[in-house]
């Protein structure tokens, strides 16, 4: 009785991520997962498609209350004077489409993902308590270093002026109530899609360098249980005692999918825990694979 209350006080809630044909192995463990560790949830599953064929489309549709929103025509046509003037980042465009996700209404909660990370605990317990909306700190954050606020490199030698950003954030996992998720905040987010803000960029950001500029100063910190990546281990370890084995969800941000070769190889020489996470995700890849056949028959 205790916990359905509880599972009935949270609210409507949904789980958001963005895909595309590449990322659907990824994808597909990442909802196999969430459902398995998360049996609480009853929500929608949203997936903004960039381009889906049928077969991906029906691969996800294994999962319950899946829906599809496709990117809206104002933020397609926003972002292409940036790759007029940024081609180097033009392969990436699927990533500004976690932009759409803030005109959509409708939930209490909010929980987004990205498809190269996947879960091994229930977070049921912070979406609960959620603040507004809480993303993780980054590495230059865990470090107490800033960032340029033009160019989002790492500046360790500052000022404290406001060139640059103290406290940014990774955007690969976000846990938000409703606050945000208004078509006023969406638009305001369009505004800043200007192509003199990612001209003198130099590393590719996106939509993380974008949100960062929006939530810079109005987010709270969400524990990097929920969001573990593992060029952070050795840092989470010493600070606050966090190992892969504890995380909630663990996340393969860069260029480390496991679904990947060449990623897999060069992560492999290069993360010290890479073949332990490769572990866990190829075992619930396999666990996936075996629902999937099982779903067919």
């Amino acid at each position: 009785m205790w916990f359905w209350k509880r599972k009935k006080n949270i609210g409507k809630v949904c789980l958001c991520t963005i895909t595309n044909s590449a990322f659907i192995p990824g994808t597909c463990v990442m909802l196999h997962t969430f459902f398995k560790y998360n049996p609480w949830f009853e929500g929608d599953v949203i997936i903004v498609d960039h381009e889906l064929e049928k077969r991906d489309r029906s691969l996800l549709e294994v999962f319950p209350n899946v829906k599809f929103i496709t990117p809206p025509p104002e933020l397609s046509k926003a972002v292409e004077p940036i790759y007029k003037v940024r081609p180097d980042i033009a392969h990436s465009k699927v990533q500004f489409n976690l932009l759409a996700l803030f005109n959509l209404s409708g939930y209490d909660k909010y929980i987004y993902v990205d498809g190269d990370a996947f879960f091994q605990g229930n977070i049921f317990n912070q979406v609960s308590r959620v603040k507004t909306i809480m993303f993780s700190p980054d590495r230059p954050s865990h470090l107490g270093i800033a960032r340029d606020a033009c160019t989002y490199k790492m500046a360790h030698d500052h000022d404290g002026s406001n060139k640059y950003w103290y406290q940014t954030f990774n955007t690969g996992v976000l846990i938000a109530d409703d606050t945000y998720f208004t078509q006023s905040v969406y638009l305001e987010m369009l505004d800043l899609l200007q192509p003199d803000f990612f001209l003198p960029l130099k590393r590719s950001a996106n939509d993380q360098y974008l949100i960062n500029r929006y939530f810079r100063e109005n987010y709270y910190p969400l524990s990097a249980k929920y969001n573990y990546r593992l060029g952070l281990a050795s840092i989470l370890e010493k600070e606050k005692g966090l190992t892969l084995d504890d995380a909630a969800i663990i996340h393969f941000s860069g260029k480390k999918n496991p679904w990947i070769p060449d990623h897999v190889l060069s992560a492999t020489q290069k993360e010290p825990l890479y073949v332990k996470a490769l572990s866990k995700w190829l075992s619930e890849y396999e666990s996936f694979l075996a629902t999937l056949t099982q779903h067919k028959n």
